[in-house]
């Protein structure tokens, strides 16, 4: 297995993990009350108390560690996994958010699965595009699910298949 469309999506991973992280820090100090407005804040001359640090995460981010088996609850009726697919990765966002990332062997195989996703989930496809390295992408749409569906060719051949699904339905809960 040929570890570029990998490091790809652990690059892509990584960049959304720091964006995300940004996001948050800009938002949480604009948020921030002013230092003399902290309730228990200590008088100036007082000795400062033991730094914590509350911002660490609990557990490293490994993009190297992946899953071959679907999450719970992931909606299998609205988007039917063929037989003989084979899992690459496959996780929950949310408990109304997931992703499925499949592997092909070349770009026969990828059409092949491509296209019976869209007829097995009884999707319409919507703002379908190519891109310069022959990958494609698309919008796939079902009463329950909206999927943002992508292809990544690789060097030697090979083809990941990359959906993030999310329900349709979320807001209602």
């Amino acid at each position: 297995m040929n570890a570029a469309p990998n490091a790809r999506l652990r690059r892509a991973n990584a960049l959304s993990v720091l964006a995300l992280a940004g996001l948050l820090a800009v938002a949480l100090s604009a948020c921030a009350p002013e230092p003399d407005e902290i309730a228990g804040a200590p008088e100036k001359g007082t000795p400062a108390p033991e730094a914590t640090s509350w911002t660490e995460p609990e557990t490293e981010f490994d993009p190297n560690v992946k899953s071959t088996d679907l999450p719970d609850g992931f909606p299998s009726e609205a988007f039917p996994v063929p037989d003989g697919a084979t899992v690459d990765d496959a996780g929950a966002r949310s408990e109304f958010e997931w992703f499925v990332v499949f592997s092909a062997a070349d770009g026969e195989a990828a059409d092949a699965l491509w296209n019976q996703i869209i007829d097995d989930g009884d999707f319409s496809v919507d703002d379908e595009s190519r891109n310069d390295d022959g990958g494609r992408s698309a919008l796939l749409i079902n009463a329950e699910l909206t999927v943002s569906a992508t292809t990544i060719p690789d060097t030697d051949g090979s083809v990941l298949l990359s959906y993030d699904l999310s329900s349709a339905d979320d807001s209602a809960e």
